[in-house]
């Protein structure tokens, strides 16, 4: 049975030079370029004692190296758990002994945090053991672009082909209820689920998504990581949601579809009022999460 893996391979195979991920700072890979960075940081991963069944957490917000991290961890024949870049240590330390993750990434940075602090009182408090951070090297964690520069790329034959029934990832609930539980979604649950998403709505390998939802969410993750690889297209990931922004990055990468919440589709439209041919490429535009006004319809 086929994993994500799997459509890795024919997404790289069909278009190895196109974009396969872009974000707002214009940081991108293409897909072979992405392709390249995850074997050399799944060396990384395995150097570091995840192993094959392993659940890697990743707490990121939206840069292009989110896409790297998952194929890496694919290719080390582990699962990933997605977490909000807005979790702290409370949310973190339970997520990491459930799954007794011995391996996470972390940003270094983001808005007004840095992660270091939050990753000493991880390890301090849980399974953790190597930390691998993605901008600004944090002390006593690696940093992403080193990992890249200087290990050597996974020989293909080493690849863990984890198959449909596995888990590829596991997305913990909001937690309104009761304390946030793991949702296991194996391979067979998010192909199958991103393609019926593409082939009911048309999109292809020819489209662009803009994603300006949270990564360690499902919508940010399953529509806006997941799916393109799927349909072999290209992912635009957007952590700001001021309409002009986004719409600005319709324009720039030729977004032909969109997903997120009324609030923020709202703000889309309303930078289309001001700007039209900004948003000429778009053609889908998805909505969820909470109720649809009738006036946004």
């Amino acid at each position: 049975q086929r994993g994500v893996l799997d459509a890795w391979e024919e997404a790289v195979a069909a278009s190895p030079t196109k974009v396969a991920v872009v974000d707002r700072a214009g940081q991108s890979y293409t897909y072979e370029q992405a392709d390249d960075a995850s074997s050399r940081l799944a060396t990384w991963l395995l150097s570091k004692g995840a192993a094959p069944g392993d659940i890697v957490p990743v707490q990121l917000p939206s840069r292009a190296e989110f896409l790297v991290v998952f194929v890496a961890i694919l290719k080390a024949g582990c699962a990933i758990n997605p977490l909000s870049a807005n979790l702290r240590a409370r949310e973190c330390v339970d997520a990491y002994y459930v799954q007794g993750s011995r391996v996470g990434v972390f940003a270094a940075h983001y808005r007004r945090t840095s992660y270091g602090a939050l990753i000493r009182e991880i390890r301090r408090r849980s399974p953790l053991r190597e930390a691998l951070v993605v901008g600004e090297e944090t002390t006593g964690s690696e940093s992403f672009a080193d990992a890249v520069r200087d290990c050597e790329p996974l020989p293909h034959n080493r690849w863990a082909r984890r198959g449909g029934q596995d888990i590829a990832a596991v997305m913990f609930t909001s937690g309104s209820e009761a304390k946030p539980k793991g949702v296991l979604l194996t391979h067979n649950n998010v192909i199958a689920s991103e393609r019926a998403f593409a082939m009911s709505l048309g999109l292809g390998a020819d489209d662009v998504m803009l994603m300006p939802a949270p990564l360690g969410h499902a919508t940010g993750f399953l529509h806006g990581i997941v799916m393109p690889i799927v349909t072999g297209g290209t992912s635009v990931l957007c952590d700001l949601l001021e309409g002009d922004e986004m719409a600005r990055m319709v324009a720039a990468h030729g977004a032909t579809c969109a997903m997120s919440v009324p609030g923020v589709i709202d703000a889309l439209l309303c930078a289309c009022g001001r700007n039209r041919e900004a948003l000429a490429s778009l053609r889908v535009l998805c909505c969820g999460g909470s109720p649809v006004p009738r006036p946004l319809l």
